[in-house]
């Protein structure tokens, strides 16, 4: 496995600014079960961070780039942005029955990027992608 790039703790004050942005806190989850899957999204986050692949900034809003491994159509990164009311209505209005699609179409808005390019992610961009998707899915 390829060397870190950014060290765990730094990588995991990145996370802890994405959750503060949102007022997202661990307490706030009911169960152990629910615990227990967001800890495995935070530990998945951090590999993605520490990695290079990830990058979450709140300068200026929220902003998290995603750094693929693999370019699809011409894009090499995709920056998803705080507008997650602007995507929940979009995902709302969704005529599609299918659950992926819906989050693909929620995702799409926050990174301004076509469905069509999310759906062809593949291994760690697709994992990535869906952990991030899961956090922003819980505001």
């Amino acid at each position: 496995m390829s060397e870190n790039k950014i060290s765990r703790e730094s990588a995991e004050l990145q996370i802890q600014e994405m959750f503060d942005y949102f007022l997202l806190d661990k307490e706030d989850i009911a169960n152990e079960e629910g615990e227990e899957v967001l800890n495995t999204v935070m530990n998945m986050l951090t590999r993605g961070i520490q990695k290079g692949l990830l990058e979450i900034t709140t300068e200026d809003g929220l902003k998290v780039t995603q750094h693929l491994k693999q370019e699809i159509d011409g894009i090499s990164k995709i920056e998803y942005i705080d507008k997650v009311a602007k995507a929940k209505i979009a995902m709302g209005t969704s005529k599609s029955k299918n659950a992926q699609l819906r989050m693909n179409e929620f995702m799409s808005t926050l990174g301004d990027v076509p469905v069509q390019v999310l759906a062809k992610m593949q291994g760690a961009d697709l994992t990535i992608f869906g952990r991030v998707a899961l956090v922003f899915s819980m505001v």
